[in-house]
């Protein structure tokens, strides 16, 4: 049998729906609303990315595409380019992913749900650690009518092969052109060490390392790229080091470029000096020595500036940065506070002190209007990680330059640093040049 139902309007249109009816089957009857029986949630889209399939060694790029089936043309596309991917279909999920994830690049529809496109830029721009990540707008917008600053680049949907193919490549050059390039002069344990290699991935530090076996290829390498740092390691024979470190510096491409000296031994305050003469710094052999090694080029290759030929390494270089701005210092070991008191004080520098965390932020609730913060980590009644979480926990002080003062640089001491709120740290015995040039750095 069948069901067949007959409707009539007034306007005169009429239609017939009919149903088979199956006699074992139950009459269905409308169902009613009841606030009792909500309507069923349906379940998120599964995304098929490699959030949960790569390593820090691999190049990640954030997709942040409402577009279902678009996202995954890029997504393909991506991949086939070497890239690894995370896909987030609307501005909120694609901003997380940003924060959590760090990609190397994003790609960024502007019309998005939850958040739109124009607002993840200026979020993006306003911070440090965001603000790094290039980002390419692919849009069906005006793209004049995008003013952002920080775009790398623009692609007009809709899209074809040949603009595809024009997107991944300029990223990727634009990736090649951002790589920080050290030359390690060495035939020693580091030349065939991946430690480097690894910690710049675990630090997102974007850094191209070649290798030299002496000064003949050194001089070869430097004639054809511009490196931002040397590493000389130099074994046993110290003399034949000093030779190689006096060769270097007579290579016109390696002038103003931190030369930075690795030992695997011991050496006297005199032969200390004369490594002076030519290393930006000297690091030798211990448990911790890569991370002191890496802390250091760190500082080089991202944080401190490029002296001009009218600069130099005293604290004239400094000189008119600092003056007027007031610092609060909080250290418990009263040489530490003298020196780096005396130190800032001769930049024209207000230097406010606290023995320890507790005061510090008494200090801070006294004088909100403090420039910036160095903060010892080892410190009784309340630390400096703690001391740094409640500041940052305070609205005032969100945006407040913190740099740790910590007595090691021990593996892990950098991320507990800047998880508990850190702009930068530097490590104890400190050194006065560089840290006037961090402060120069965040103050200015």
């Amino acid at each position: 049998g069948v069901l067949r139902l007959d409707n009539s309007s007034a306007s005169g249109s009429t239609f017939t729906i009919v149903l088979p009816v199956d006699s074992n089957v139950a009459m269905i009857t409308p169902a009613v609303p009841s606030e009792e029986a909500p309507l069923p949630v349906q379940p998120p889209a599964v995304i098929n990315d490699d959030r949960n399939n790569f390593t820090k060694q691999d190049k990640l790029i954030l997709i942040i595409e409402d577009d279902i089936h678009f996202a995954d043309i890029l997504r393909d596309f991506a991949r086939n380019k070497g890239f690894k991917t995370i896909v987030a279909h609307n501005g909120q999920d694609g901003l997380a992913y940003a924060r959590k994830f760090l990609p190397v690049a994003i790609i960024l529809d502007m019309s998005l749900p939850v958040i739109d496109g124009g607002s993840i830029l200026r979020i993006l721009k306003s911070s440090e650690e965001l603000s790094k990540i290039l980002v390419h707008v692919v849009t069906g917008a005006d793209i004049q009518a995008i003013k952002e600053d920080n775009i790398h680049g623009y692609t007009r949907k809709p899209l074809e092969l040949n603009d595809l193919e024009a997107l991944f490549s300029g990223i990727s050059a634009q990736l090649q052109a951002r790589l920080k390039k050290v030359l390690l002069v060495s035939v020693g344990p580091l030349s065939g060490d991946t430690a480097l290699e690894t910690i710049s991935a675990e630090r997102n530090l974007d850094t191209r390392y070649d290798i030299a076996p002496g000064i003949p290829e050194a001089q070869a390498f430097l004639e054809g790229t511009k490196y931002d740092a040397v590493i000389v390691e130099i074994g046993k024979d110290l003399q034949a080091g000093v030779q190689q470190l006096e060769s270097l510096t007579q290579i016109p491409e390696a002038d103003n470029t931190p030369l930075i000296v690795y030992l695997d031994q011991d050496i006297t305050g005199n032969e200390e000096q004369l490594l002076k003469k030519y290393a930006s710094t000297i690091i030798r052999n211990s448990t911790h020595a890569t991370d002191r090694l890496m802390d250091e080029l760190e500082l080089f290759l991202y944080k401190l500036q490029k002296k001009t030929e009218n600069e130099n390494t005293d604290s004239n270089w400094i000189e008119g940065h600092l003056s007027g701005k007031t610092v609060l210092l909080a250290d418990d070991d009263m040489r530490n506070v003298f020196s780096i008191s005396a130190l800032l004080e001769e930049q024209g520098i207000s230097v406010l002190t606290a023995a320890d965390g507790r005061e510090s932020l008494e200090v801070l609730d006294r004088h909100p209007a403090i420039d910036l913060v160095l903060m010892d980590i080892m410190m009784p009644e309340m630390d400096g990680y703690e001391a740094m979480k409640q500041i940052r926990a305070d609205a005032r002080f969100q945006q407040l330059p913190v740099i740790a003062l910590t007595a090691k640089a021990m593996s892990g001491d950098r991320q507990k640093c800047m998880e508990a709120g850190a702009s930068d740290y530097i490590t104890k015995p400190v050194d006065n040049f560089k840290l006037l040039s961090l402060l120069r750095v965040w103050l200015s």
